[in-house]
């Protein structure tokens, strides 16, 4: 049996699909952005696995379903949650990541370089306070403080670990956690120092 196709019907019938299938999909985008504007959110939490990656994640799923195979296919309590954001955050001039420079990165969205905090064009180690001052960067944190929001920070490493640090601190080398950390030539405040006449 021979059946004879109308080329020309079909275009049309798919045109008309996808006509009434884009104008469904922009109803409902614009029935979903309506329903945000009304909805602000009231606070933000980061929750943030140091080193995690994909293949993190996968890693631990893959441990999970050794230890109980019946939740191999299972997501992990973190992929359930609502929203998920991706960033790059590898430091500036080099593609290889580390706590200091990624965590500045994540808070502000300016890539610094390589084991400082919260400064950006300044080399590890520099004492030029004047520098260190001119090149300071806003976080997240700074920006809420400044509008007038409550902010905090809970943490299972030191506070003045870079991730924690790359919050509040502004440092030219994530390693000085106290005076005795700083070269005594070098006048600028350690990573605790700052931490406490921020929350003095």
């Amino acid at each position: 049996m021979i059946v004879k196709v109308d080329l020309v019907r079909i275009v049309f019938l798919l045109v008309v699909a996808l006509q009434i299938s884009s104008e469904t999909i922009n109803d409902r985008l614009s029935q979903l952005k309506n329903s945000y504007r009304d909805h602000e959110a009231k606070n933000l939490v980061l929750f943030i696995g140091d080193g995690m990656g994909f293949s993190t994640i996968s890693a631990a799923r893959a441990l999970r379903g050794q230890q109980n195979p019946k939740k191999l296919e299972e997501l992990l309590d973190l992929e359930k949650l609502p929203y998920t954001g991706l960033i790059d955050t590898h430091c500036q001039g080099v593609f290889a990541a580390e706590s200091g420079c990624t965590a500045s990165a994540m808070f502000s969205g300016i890539k610094p370089t390589p084991k400082t905090l919260g400064v950006s064009n300044v080399q590890a180690t520099s004492c030029d306070s004047k520098k260190l001052k001119t090149s300071q960067f806003s976080t997240i944190l700074d920006l809420a403080k400044a509008s007038g929001r409550k902010v905090g920070i809970v943490t299972n490493a030191r506070i003045t670990h870079a991730t924690p640090a790359a919050l509040y601190a502004k440092t030219s080398y994530r390693y000085w956690y106290l005076p005795q950390d700083i070269p005594k030539d070098c006048e600028v405040e350690s990573i605790g120092e700052q931490f406490e006449k921020k929350n003095a």
